[in-house]
């Protein structure tokens, strides 16, 4: 099974320093792009980050070894990361707004500057010091001060998971997903935040005089949650990549299958499965045409046409099995 290392890395770190603390959490990270145009994928490496980068070697150090087998996020990006003192981790997840592609704007360094700022900023407080809004808006200004990023648009999802508590604390804006399973059940849920069809709210930079009447949106306009998390819980975060293509009800079965096929495995190893299952499935989804799919639902909603099965996109999520 594929896994990188920074995932392990944490697990163990978190494994080892919370001991005396409550709840330890085993991080899974699966991605997939979606096809691009030659045109696009030229465009891309032209404006890509320098490999030196600050920006370019954190998100190396993000993907691991995958980047080389599975490739790259596409617009969508993520962030995994210890809060100061291992007292607990950051979740966060990015959609870019891929519409820039015809304003000659590469949406993915958008979002990976946007994850990038945030989980710095994340690093450097306690878990129960930490407000995901608060990291929402960091990762926000972060982009609006990085120069390389001349514009591009963004959603995000943050999570912290407190070792000590057991608390939970989130933020979402726009049509990324929060889901909270326990005892095959959702237990938690954010919904999608649209301004209107297919058009998710959005934390965006503008360039003056060049991108008028483009939406833009800030961190409070997140939603926030917070819960208690119980021995046994799966966190998830997710692009709308799978959200668009796959049920809830699926997601509760599809964990169940993972957790049958291996009922010995260690937690981490489950963990890191579901989020690969859960990028497989959602893959298959898009290409078929006959499944009913949730977006598909929602444009018979709004009664609009067009919508008939999957919709191919940019998959990304997050996966944390919480163990007391």
């Amino acid at each position: 099974m594929l896994r990188f290392g920074n995932l392990a890395r944490h697990a163990r770190q978190l494994k080892q320093t919370t001991q005396l603390r409550q709840y330890t959490f085993h991080v899974g990270c699966s991605w997939s792009s979606k096809p691009r145009l030659a045109s696009e994928e030229s465009f891309k490496k032209q404006l890509a980050y320098d490999d030196k980068h600050e920006v370019a070697q954190w998100r190396s150090q993000m993907m691991g070894d995958r980047l080389n087998v599975i490739g790259d996020a596409g617009e969508d990006f993520w962030f995994i990361e210890p809060h100061k003192d291992e007292s607990g981790i950051a979740l966060g997840i990015a959609d870019g707004v891929g519409g820039w592609f015809s304003a000659k704007v590469d949406p993915s360094k958008f979002s990976q500057t946007l994850m990038w700022a945030a989980a710095k900023k994340a690093g450097g407080m306690n878990a129960s010091e930490a407000v995901p809004m608060d990291l929402i808006d960091a990762g926000h200004k972060g982009v609006l001060g990085m120069e390389d990023v001349k514009a591009g648009s963004s959603t995000a999802c943050v999570v912290t998971l407190d070792a000590h508590s057991g608390l939970l604390k989130g933020a979402n804006l726009g049509d990324s997903t929060f889901v909270l399973i326990r005892d095959a059940q959702v237990i938690e849920s954010t919904k999608q935040q649209t301004h209107f069809f297919n058009c998710p709210f959005q934390l965006s930079k503008l360039r003056k005089g060049i991108d008028k009447n483009h939406i833009t949106d800030y961190a409070h306009s997140s939603d926030v949650f917070e819960t208690r998390l119980q021995e046994g819980d799966c966190v998830l975060l997710f692009t709308d990549g799978l959200g668009d293509n796959v049920f809830l009800n699926e997601i509760i079965q599809l964990k169940q299958a993972v957790e049958d096929h291996m009922p010995n495995a260690h937690m981490t190893e489950k963990s890191q499965a579901f989020a690969d299952t859960l990028v497989s499935y959602a893959k298959i989804c898009m290409e078929d045409e006959f499944k009913v799919s949730p977006i598909e639902l929602s444009a018979r909603q709004e009664k609009i046409k067009g919508f008939i099965g999957g919709k191919v996109d940019d998959v990304t999520v997050l996966t944390a099995f919480v163990e007391k």
